[in-house]
């Protein structure tokens, strides 16, 4: 059985990472039949242990697809093909959460997020921390954002060396 060796791309090797970092994002807005392809792509890779050249032609393409950097795809009711491409730009704390201090911490396509360790943060107070005061503090009627705010806030002012 002849097969082309895999290609090791910068897309498929944050594939893993993406993909546990994704629940944040999706939260349920998407339709129930959307796949993974790194996931699909495990079939591919079965097909060359079983050395079944049949299913090796029918499975990589899919294998091909992802190496070029489909993230999703998913099969609507018109029998039509959607992809999703990785997203160019995926950054997650040590706990593997979605973060980033200073910037998007999840970019796809046209769509960004801004997260603070998993939480969804206005854009406004990752890139204007500074701008964070006491009293937008305690007027914030969400904890959790509240939270990151005194978070970001104290953050802002052990950087200044100041209380």
């Amino acid at each position: 059985m002849s097969t082309r060796p895999l290609r090791r791309t910068s897309a498929a090797t944050k594939a893993s990472e993406i993909w546990n970092a994704r629940s944040a994002w999706l939260e349920g807005d998407w339709p129930r039949g959307i796949w993974n392809c790194s996931w699909w792509c495990i079939t591919t890779i079965g097909t060359i242990d079983a050395a079944s050249e049949e299913l090796y032609a029918l499975w990589e393409p899919l294998l091909a697809a992802f190496e070029a950097g489909l993230w999703l795809f998913c099969i609507t009711k018109q029998l039509e093909v959607v992809l999703a491409p990785i997203p160019s730009r995926v950054v997650v704390d040590h706990q593997r959460r979605l973060h980033c201090k200073d910037g998007t911490a999840f970019v796809w396509l046209d769509y960004q997020e801004y997260y603070w360790h998993g939480e969804t943060m206005p854009a406004d107070l990752v890139l204007h921390p500074e701008r964070i005061t006491l009293d937008h503090i305690s007027q914030e009627h969400n904890p959790e954002l509240a939270q990151l705010m005194r978070e970001l806030y104290e953050e802002q002012h052990r950087a200044r060396g100041s209380d």
